[in-house]
């Protein structure tokens, strides 16, 4: 039943699996700290909406690339599985409304909320 988690500032490692099938997630929290994605942190998580993430575009592309990952079926074929993210809408932290037009949150009432 869990809908939204916040994972705290200092985490650097998402493990593998560590939230597969949680199918009721809706909303994470991500601090800036995560270095390194573990495979398929995320997996059946079919729910996921929203990910408001507390870094940058950049760090948020080299952090999902990481995620992407291949392998060969039993047929010899390579199989790109891609990352759970890529169906979740990101956010990125901003702590003043942004001029330019984006996908970006801040925090009111320590609520993630949409600019």
């Amino acid at each position: 039943s869990l809908k939204t988690i916040a994972l705290p500032e200092g985490i650097e490692l998402i493990g593998s699996n560590v939230f597969d099938g949680c199918s009721s997630l809706e909303e994470i929290v991500l601090p800036a700290s995560v270095k390194t994605l573990e495979r398929q942190p995320l997996s059946n998580c079919d729910n996921l909406k929203r990910i408001f993430y507390e870094g940058t575009e950049a760090e948020w592309s080299a952090l999902k690339a990481q995620e992407n990952y291949a392998y060969v079926d039993y047929d010899g074929s390579i199989v790109l599985v891609e990352s759970p993210f890529s169906n979740a809408q990101v956010y990125f932290y901003s702590e003043t409304k942004p001029d330019e037009a984006g996908n970006y949150w801040h925090y009111v009432d320590n609520t993630p909320t949409i600019w």
